[in-house]
């Protein structure tokens, strides 16, 4: 099971991504793929917006 889990606080939206699908072996399970494409498209293009509109998005790196 892939868990995504969004925080919503104070104004800020922080997002948790952990798991496996369990489709098929580590390394080429395809629900995995998908589901890393989809996140990972959508975190690179909220960076770029935050660089063409940083008054309105700001995007921080950060980890636990």
């Amino acid at each position: 099971m892939v868990n995504i889990v969004v925080h919503k606080k104070s104004g800020k939206v922080t997002i948790d991504m952990e798991g496996h699908a369990g489709h098929g072996k580590p390394g080429e399970d395809i629900v995995c793929a998908g589901v890393s494409a989809i996140i990972q498209s959508a975190l690179l293009g909220l960076e770029e917006i935050s660089k063409n509109y940083p008054e309105h998005v700001r995007y921080i790196e950060g980890g636990k």
